[in-house]
């Protein structure tokens, strides 16, 4: 007891300013953050770098996303156009995928494509495309944290569209019975729209007479019809189609490159060959393919074989083949086919595509499938000023199934037939049934 008597009696004796001093100091300690901050910023560090990193990364990963996005998009709507063009989709997706560098199958990259569509609204519908576009993404800045890749990817669907109308005949005269069926002929085209820009209204701008047998995809005509459809549906009062080719310029040359052509001694293994010279090849002197004969165009030089003046080319048994080839016809020169086959396949590309024949004669009579002649014809055959008459038991048919007829008047008096499925052949649409392939998902 003496021993704490004498401690606080110390204590009664330090002076007051010493104890206030301490006092004031342990205030001060107590007060201080300055370490606080320093441990804060120690434990807060990673979390911030963390933070900071999967900002980065995650913008980096929607830039990627974005980017597989925008190529699927791309990749679906370029295979939707192959398949309609009768081309392969998954090969042109995953060239398209490459050619943006996303390689199918290099880097983490896989390109799928599928048709129809394995998930999603169109699961299952045909006519549409998909493809799926997927990246094994490794992570960069989020290492520390993350040990396995992302999967960062696009997908987009598309519906295949139309690569042509299925308009196979245009009657452009405005004011006769532009387009005629007569004569108990029957005419089965059920995948064929027909157009007539005439007006005419007495008998019809389109007639179909005296027990005629017609079955049309669309019959549309701005006047009258004349007569009733076995099968189609039929429209008067419709708006004039324009001229697909109205802008094509018909060939011109001058002089002779050949001048009357025999296909006399020809024969079927050693055919007459009338090569070309240039883009344009005139044929001066007409040309007559009868019972026998064999001829055919060479288009190594050139595809646009043309007739000049009253020269003609005339088949009346026999054979004509041109392939790639135009042939076109001037002045009062004419194209008559009384039997035997002929068989003409348009250029697909170029400032003649699609154009098997073409006219700017003003001969209203210089046309004339009749008897029992085969057309083959893949294309259009333009003849805007005059007229195409169909007689006797004349098919046009394509090999690829495609022919395309505008001009001036077309009249039936005999059995034909025409194919219009005209994918990849180079003809221009008739009406407005093009349809483009276009993104659906």
């Amino acid at each position: 007891m003496a021993g704490l008597s004498k401690i606080f009696g110390l204590a009664h004796r330090i002076p007051s300013h010493v104890a206030f001093s301490a006092r004031a100091a342990l205030r001060d300690f107590a007060h201080d953050r300055s370490g606080a901050t320093l441990v804060v910023t120690a434990l807060a560090t990673p979390i911030l770098i963390g933070l900071a990193g999967l900002g980065v990364e995650g913008g980096y990963l929607y830039m990627r996303h974005a980017s597989l996005q925008q190529v699927a998009d791309i990749a679906v709507i370029s295979a939707a156009n192959a398949v309609m063009s009768g081309g392969n989709g998954a090969t042109e997706a995953k060239s398209v995928a490459a050619a943006m560098s996303y390689v199918n199958g290099a880097n983490g990259v896989t390109v799928s494509y599928n048709s129809p569509p394995k998930t999603g609204t169109y699961a299952g519908v045909a006519g549409y495309s998909e493809v799926d576009l997927s990246l094994q993404q490794k992570p960069f800045l989020m290492s520390l944290f993350r040990s396995t890749s992302y999967t960062v990817s696009g997908r987009a669907v598309a519906k295949t569209g139309s690569s042509s109308s299925s308009g196979c005949m245009l009657a452009l005269d405005p004011t006769l019975a532009a387009l005629i069926f007569n004569g108990g002929v029957v005419v089965n085209l059920p995948n064929c729209a027909a157009y007539v820009n005439s007006s005419y209204a007495k008998q019809g701008a389109a007639e179909i007479a005296n027990n005629a047998s017609v079955t049309l995809k669309l019959l549309s005509v701005v006047g009258t019809i004349g007569g009733s459809l076995v099968s189609g549906t039929a429209k008067s009062g419709q708006t004039a189609v324009s001229d697909p080719y109205a802008s094509v310029p018909f060939p011109t040359r001058t002089g002779c490159d050949y001048s009357s052509l025999s296909a006399k001694s020809s024969t079927s293994t050693s055919p007459l060959v009338i090569a070309a010279v240039g883009p344009i090849t005139t044929i001066c002197g007409g040309l007559s393919v009868g019972n026998g004969n064999y001829v055919r165009f060479d288009t190594t030089k050139g595809g646009v074989f043309l007739f000049q003046d009253t020269y003609s080319l005339a088949v009346t048994g026999g054979s004509l083949t041109a392939t790639g080839a135009t042939l076109a016809f001037s002045g009062t020169s004419a194209f008559s086919v009384n039997s035997g086959t002929v068989s003409i396949t348009a250029p697909t590309s170029g400032t003649y595509a699609g154009l098997a024949v073409m006219s700017a004669t003003n001969d209203y009579s210089a046309f004339a499938m009749q008897g029992g002649s085969t057309m083959n014809i893949t294309g259009a055959i333009y003849l805007p000023n005059v007229q195409l008459k169909y007689a006797g038991q004349s098919t046009t048919t394509g090999s690829g199934g495609c022919t395309q007829i505008v001009s001036d008047q077309i009249i039936f008096t005999g059995n034909s037939q025409l194919g219009s499925s005209c994918a990849g052949t180079g003809v221009k649409s008739i009406g407005s049934g093009a349809v483009p392939s276009a993104l659906a998902e």
